[in-house]
């Protein structure tokens, strides 16, 4: 995600999930939020106008509400109560500032993000989208994309926040 955010052109950096749980359609708004002043549009399936089509397992679903709930608290983004969805566009000038200082290279990159853009004092709004589960997701507790390792990173985080490693004035 990263090299991505640093090598793509262009005004603005999108990406999404690769198995379509988001869709493209939702680029509309964000393009009106962008031209509206917004650096950063973070999807969210859990803020009003949102819609979940098809559900998770009831597991993975509990599983993604306590790590957000931790994620929230352990950074200090209560206002995002979905910083995992897979929908996000940023100007290229946010994109570049914010990519260049992230290190996390699995699904902790969502909320490193988040916080990085957050504490530069880039505009960041919510988005709610259509947003459905797709079978065959490969994510659970354990592996380098599951939820264990995301709390690794979540921790990881908040140290090289404390510490100072990203480079930034805290706003």
């Amino acid at each position: 995600m990263r090299q991505g955010l640093l090598e793509a052109k262009g005004k603005y950096r999108v990406f999404l999930d690769a198995d379509g749980s988001t869709s493209i359609t939702h680029m509309d708004r964000a393009l009106k939020l962008l031209s509206d002043g917004a650096d950063v549009v973070i999807g969210s399936r859990d803020i009003e106008g949102a819609y979940i089509q098809i559900h998770q397992p009831k597991y993975r679903e509990i599983m993604g509400d306590m790590g957000n709930w931790l994620i929230r608290g352990v950074l200090g983004l209560w206002q995002y109560p979905d910083t995992q969805c897979g929908f996000k566009v940023l100007t290229a000038q946010a994109a570049e500032q914010v990519a260049s200082r992230m290190v996390v290279d699995r699904f902790g990159f969502d909320f490193e993000l988040i916080i990085l853009a957050k504490k530069m004092g880039f505009n960041i709004v919510q988005l709610p989208v259509r947003w459905l589960n797709e079978e065959g997701s490969t994510v659970g507790l354990t592996g380098p994309n599951g939820f264990i390792q995301v709390l690794i990173d979540l921790f990881k985080t908040r140290m090289r926040l404390w510490a100072g490693k990203y480079n930034i004035k805290n706003k």
